[in-house]
Order: structure tokens, then sequence, then C-alpha cells
């Protein structure tokens, strides 16, 4: 993790939230095919990131590639 980003617990708007700190070691496990991705610390927590337009992530206010490190964008 580049930046401290908000994640939900679950997927949902309207969900609880928790941080993921800046220099977390994060996975990402999954997506819907529309706007969640699914997201696993090191520990194991697991909470759901709301993307929009490719990389928007408007809960926080950032692209995703200033928010995470090691990106890699495939068709």
């Amino acid at each position: 993790m580049k930046k401290d980003i908000k994640l939900h617990t679950t997927r949902s708007e309207k969900s609880d939230c928790f941080i993921l700190k800046e220099g977390q070691i994060i996975n990402i496990i999954g997506c819907d095919g529309k706007k969640w991705c699914l997201i696993e610390t090191l520990s194991g927590k697991k909470g759901w990131l709301l993307v929009k337009d490719f990389s928007y992530l408007p809960d926080n206010n950032i692209d995703a590639r200033d928010a995470f490190e090691g990106l890699c964008y495939a068709d």
C-alpha cells in the first residue's frame, strides 16, 4: 500500500468500513467484474474496495495507481 485506503466489510456502499494502512502488503483476490474488488491482508483480513471508471477509488478520492504498488493492467 502506498497510501491508507478505506475498505468495506461487505459489497455495499452502506456497510461498515476499516482502513488499510500505508506499507501493508495485500493481495487482490477477486472482483465482481463490475465495481467491487476483494482485498486480503497478510493476516487474512478481507474487505471490499469500491472501484469506478476502471481505476478510480471514490471512497478514497484517488486513482488506484496512487494507492497500490505493483498493479498490472491487462485485457
